[in-house]
């Protein structure tokens, strides 16, 4: 230095090289600290710039590797427009409180991955406005992405959850259920009461509904409490005269959910009020039905007097299921006094039965005497049903000075109860004769209590049944018969196995009975026992079995009933044909076309009877050769099926029989044509061009 500067100058440049040292090791300072940012700014631009299929590994590495000192340069990225899913799985990875409101706009309307990314952020976070954020993302179409968001609002606060709750309440994908369980699990059941309340004073129909549905699936089970549940109610009360019919029902389905006394006001001020729809009234008083309360009772006391038709007979049967004995007691009173006019009669005998007030049947039965209702007569039915050892003795006693009308129901009544059938002719010329009758029929029943009051009730029917089965042998046939009856009415587990002895009865009215019997109650096990009839029978069991099969459209018995079409008797083949008619399967029909050239006339009406139920166009081509048949009978089935069972190919040839020399044919001939067309031919004639209309009239139909 000392050749190179005079002396003078020498402080000058000391100066000097000691301020641009200073300035070397600012700016390596300020490169140490900020040459990370800005080497995660220049990865960010590196894949912000790059193509979606050709990312920079290297690039995304170095930021996973930098971890939260790269999300600034990303968040600020993607404040200025948006950033690859890459750059924004980083970010979630890492981000903080600052970067929430980046994570939000991600929570709806991203790609799946995206948006679970992003509620696991927020979940991470944890704080009131990360939970804010991803409230919406409860209505999410994605299971997955709804748990998501579940789990970041998990442990926050009622009023963290109820915001969350509001703000998805008018979406389309809201899950009333879904919600439901989230409130459940943290147990703030009570966070639903605003977002409800809110979505009802709205008026928009898809935040009335989800309001009424989250209700509907949380209260029930959890109710919110008594001040909460008096704000839902007033709620529900205020929107409910503006609702549409559908979103009434639901109201009121909410307000029968809730215990509290502003539910059981609203309900009975919905039950009374003409504005409300029928409907909504319906179920407001079934909802009351349920509810014991003097309110209750007085709403539907007013119905039952003022209101007409299915609402007073609602309103008699909710009273009845909220009445007492005691109460029951006030409306016959009411009803033996006159003070009543016939339907409120009506409606007060309706209430009573409900009530089962078995203390007042032998009141009811006094009151038979004067009043002719059958209303009054299903009352005692029911009461008598509720506890028939109560109520047996006052039906006896009636029984003994009864006159014929009542004393029929009253003798109906007793043999429903008890299974027990004592003889009775129905039938006298004087009335002399109509009183032994009576004492006779009393007799018997007196006779049947005194041995029979001590047993429970279901060895009543365990008795009658013995006694039935014991009538199954009787020499008599009217006797059997009766029998039959009886087992019937008491509906025995195995009845087909207990009457199979009486197939092949010689009385016809004793088959009569057992097939009455039991054409209606088909089982796979009773079908099984009646099929096993039919090999080794006699002819008159097989033609019985077979209409019985039929009859009870077992599909089981298709291929027995087809080997009795080749029976020798002509009643079999008869029976068996109208029972495989009625069974609905396609592989019978070509061998009942055989039967078309039975010898025996009623065979072949019954097998045609059969094809014609079955309309199985498979069997046209069969039928359209039976047209040139020699045997004019088979001839002229096959004209009248091919209405039925036809297809095109089956116009020219019946038109070519409109002008045959048999009228009957020619009837048969425009008949089927209709039945195959659908309309009457308008000329007898037809050129080609009208065929081919009709043919593809055909074709349509069948299509």
């Amino acid at each position: 230095m000392s050749q190179r500067f005079p002396r003078r100058a020498r402080p000058l440049v000391a100066v000097a090289a000691i301020t641009f040292a200073s300035f070397g090791v600012a700016a390596a300072s300020h490169v140490a600290k900020r040459g990370p940012d800005l080497y995660a700014r220049l990865a960010v631009l590196q894949v912000v710039l790059a193509p979606p299929d050709k990312l920079p590994e290297d690039a995304l590495a170095f930021l996973k590797k930098f971890g939260p000192r790269g999300v600034p340069a990303i968040a600020s990225r993607a404040r200025e427009g948006p950033i690859p899913d890459e750059l924004f799985a980083i970010l979630a990875a890492s981000a903080g409180a600052a970067e929430i409101e980046l994570l939000a706009a991600s929570v709806v309307g991203a790609a799946e991955a995206r948006r679970k990314d992003a509620l696991q952020a927020l979940a991470r976070i944890h704080s009131e406005a990360a939970a804010r954020a991803a409230g919406p993302a409860l209505a999410d179409t994605s299971p997955d992405v709804r748990n998501a968001a579940r789990e970041a609002l998990r442990g926050h606060p009622e009023s963290v959850l109820s915001a969350a709750v509001a703000d998805c309440m008018g979406s389309s994908s809201f899950s009333p259920e879904f919600v439901a369980e989230v409130l459940v699990d943290e147990g703030l059941v009570s966070a639903a009461v605003g977002p409800v309340s809110a979505g009802l004073r709205s008026g928009e129909p898809i935040r009335v509904y989800n309001a009424l549905y989250l209700a509907r699936a949380t209260f029930p089970r959890f109710p919110p409490g008594a001040g909460r549940e008096a704000a839902l109610v007033l709620g529900i009360s205020t929107a409910l005269p503006r609702f549409e019919p559908g979103a009434q029902l639901l109201s009121i389905e909410v307000l029968a959910a809730l215990s509290g006394p502003a539910a059981l006001e609203a309900l009975c001020e919905v039950a009374a009020s003409r504005k409300m729809s029928v409907p909504a009234r319906l179920q407001a008083i079934e909802a009351l039905g349920g509810r014991r309360d003097p309110r209750v009772s007085d709403t539907l006391d007013k119905l039952v007097r003022v209101e007409r038709s299915e609402m007073r007979v609602a309103a008699a049967e909710a009273l009845g299921r909220v009445g007492t004995e005691e109460d029951a007691a006030r409306w016959l009173e009411k009803i033996e006094h006159g003070e009543v006019d016939v339907e409120e009669r009506e409606a007060l005998l309706r209430a009573i039965s409900v009530t089962g007030a078995v203390a007042l049947a032998p009141r009811l039965l006094v009151l038979s005497r004067t009043v002719d209702s059958d209303r009054l007569q299903k009352a005692i039915q029911q009461i008598a049903a509720k506890d028939p050892k109560a109520c047996i003795p006052s039906l006896m006693e009636e029984l003994s000075s009864a006159q014929p009308t009542p004393l029929k129901w009253i003798d109906d009544e007793l043999r429903t109860m008890t299974g027990h059938q004592p003889p009775w002719s129905g039938t006298w010329r004087t009335m002399a004769a109509f009183e032994k009758e009576r004492a006779a029929l009393h007799k018997d029943w007196a006779f049947w209590w005194n041995l029979n009051k001590e047993k429970p009730p279901d060895e009543w029917h365990v008795s009658a049944q013995r006694e039935a089965e014991a009538g199954l042998r009787s020499p008599k046939g009217v006797d059997r018969a009766s029998a039959v009856v009886r087992l019937a009415k008491l509906s025995p587990a195995n009845l087909e196995e207990r009457l199979v002895p009486l197939f092949d009865d010689p009385e016809e009215i004793v088959w009569v009975r057992v097939q009455d019997a039991l054409a209606g109650r088909p089982s796979p096990s009773g079908n099984e026992v009646i099929r096993g009839r039919l090999a080794g029978g006699t002819e008159r069991e097989q033609a019985r079995v077979a209409r019985l099969l039929g009859l009870r459209a077992d599909p089981s018995a298709v291929d027995p009933l087809l080997l009795l079409l080749s029976s020798e008797s002509a009643s079999v083949r008869r029976e068996a044909a109208r029972a495989l008619g009625k069974l609905s399967d396609r592989r019978v029909s070509r061998p009942l076309v055989t039967l078309l050239r039975d010898p025996a006339n009623d065979v072949r009406d019954a097998a045609r009877d059969a094809v014609a139920e079955l309309a199985d166009r498979s069997i046209a081509a069969d039928l359209l050769r039976g047209l040139d048949s020699e045997d004019a009978d088979y001839r002229l089935s096959c004209i009248q099926l091919l209405g039925r069972c036809g297809t095109k190919a089956a116009v020219r040839p019946l038109v070519g029989f409109f002008h045959d020399k048999s009228q009957a044919v020619q009837e048969s001939a425009i008949s089927s044509f209709q039945n195959l067309t659908g309309i009457r031919p308008s000329v007898l004639d037809p050129g080609e061009q009208e065929l081919r209309r009709w043919e593809e009239l055909v074709e349509r139909r069948q299509k």
